[in-house]
């Protein structure tokens, strides 16, 4: 999937609120998991999805730890657009894809990005 260009984030090793974690354990999540990662695909990885995702996983002691771990991008759970006149790279909102999600909807948010174009 690599090879065909599909690009690949992380989201922890363990899968932890972040926030709870203290600032080794924080670091350790996301620099091994992005190690991990990009030795396997052997391609750079920039995004960080936070696991659980909602206000209460990320925070701004969070976002400087993935910062200094060298993401570009940090993915919430947050439903929603991102304005682009607010654009915060390290809170980005996203639409989920769930088991109910049904053709139509994944349709539209698929074509989205085209339509905008």
């Amino acid at each position: 999937m690599a090879a065909a260009g599909i690009a690949f984030g992380s989201h922890s090793v363990t899968h932890p609120n972040l926030t709870r974690l203290g600032d080794a354990e924080l670091d350790w999540e996301l620099t091994e998991s992005k190690r991990t990662i990009e030795d396997q695909l052997q391609r750079d990885v920039h995004t960080l999805a936070y696991p659980i995702g909602n206000r209460a996983a990320f925070d701004a002691r969070v976002i400087g730890a993935a910062q200094r771990a060298g993401f570009r991008l940090g993915v919430s759970y947050l439903p929603g657009a991102n304005a682009l006149a607010n654009l915060d790279r390290f809170e980005l909102h996203r639409h989920g894809i769930e088991l109910g999600t049904s053709e139509r909807y994944f349709r539209a948010l698929t074509a989205l990005s085209a339509w905008l174009r």
